[in-house]
């Protein structure tokens, strides 16, 4: 059993968990976990927010256009600054399908990622090189991390604080399995909104008529851009930002993109919108579209922006 397996405890009884029969077991409750570079603790899921990331999986990649060459950059800047020991390992709490997680496996670092979607982490399995083993999978609430106190040294968040009601409670959770010296790393993209023109009037118009319909839609999510970097600096002992300018991106989003997102319920808001709401929303939003814009093919956003990489340092 490696270190990165060592720190795992059962979400049940709070023991250690040993190989068995290439099985992961707790020996004192008899829990049985699975193997295969996913951990399964269900109990450890407290609502059904897996189930609507289940339904967006298969779609999600197509959605979030990464720039591949821009992201594997990251663990070297990263690195390059001095914010890496050999022997380091690395959680990213949220990792979906591994898009920020996986570059940091490529380059040999001891990695673990969190996330509440089974099926996020069955395509994030597959997209990893079958040589690299220095990764375990688990799934699992961000809320109740089966890892034990002062175990990691660095907690990877990317895209991940806006979609957090309970903010107080993850923090918690990521300073208790941080070690002293450890350090939280916040990957979010800084886009130039004035850019974001049309998409910003379909998804207006999109939330604006499930209104209409009664959709219990959140007032507002968790924090994101300078709103949570104050927020975060307040909870932290320092503060410190890597901006690189070899992290911008550029790329268009289509209307078509726009419309594949809205149909496939991929936008973070959309997991609160009934299947059948849902469909007739996107039907009008067509017609929306259709009547307001000529030469749909042809128009489309331009998304422009830099990859910000803020470390906290744990108190």
């Amino acid at each position: 059993m490696n270190y990165t397996q060592s720190i795992i405890f059962c979400p049940v009884c709070k023991n250690q968990l040993e190989i068995v029969n290439k099985k992961i077991i707790c020996s004192t409750c008899n829990k049985v976990y699975s193997k295969n570079s996913i951990l399964s603790f269900p109990g450890t899921i407290i609502n059904n927010s897996n189930l609507s990331y289940d339904y967006i999986a298969h779609y999600y990649d197509l959605t979030r256009k990464i720039k591949k060459e821009v992201v594997d950059l990251i663990p070297l800047i990263i690195k390059n600054n001095n914010f890496f020991k050999d022997g380091d390992v690395i959680l990213e709490i949220g990792t979906g399908t591994g898009n920020y997680l996986i570059p940091f496996i490529n380059n040999h670092i001891q990695s673990i990622g969190v996330d509440v979607s089974i099926k996020m982490l069955k395509i994030f399995q597959k997209k990893v090189n079958k040589k690299n083993q220095n990764y375990l999978l688990l799934h699992a609430d961000a809320y109740h991390i089966p890892i034990r106190d002062s175990s990691v040294d660095i907690i990877l968040t990317s895209a991940f604080f806006h979609l957090i009601k309970d903010i107080e409670t993850i923090l918690k959770e990521i300073k208790r399995i941080l070690k002293p010296s450890g350090y939280l790393i916040n990957i979010d993209p800084d886009v130039e909104q004035e850019k974001l023109q049309i998409s910003k009037d379909v998804l207006s118009r999109y939330y604006s008529l499930a209104k209409e319909r009664k959709q219990d839609l959140p007032e507002g999510y968790g924090l994101d851009g300078n709103e949570l970097r104050d927020y975060l600096k307040n909870n932290f002992r320092q503060y410190y930002q890597i901006k690189d300018e070899r992290l911008k991106f550029e790329y268009p989003i289509f209307i078509s993109d726009i419309l594949f997102k809205i149909k496939n319920k991929t936008d973070s808001k959309q997991i609160y919108i009934s299947k059948q709401v849902n469909n007739s929303l996107y039907r009008e939003i067509k017609r929306y579209i259709k009547n307001k814009y000529k030469n749909i093919s042809k128009i489309h956003d331009t998304v422009k922006g830099i990859y910000l990489i803020d470390i906290y340092y744990n108190k």
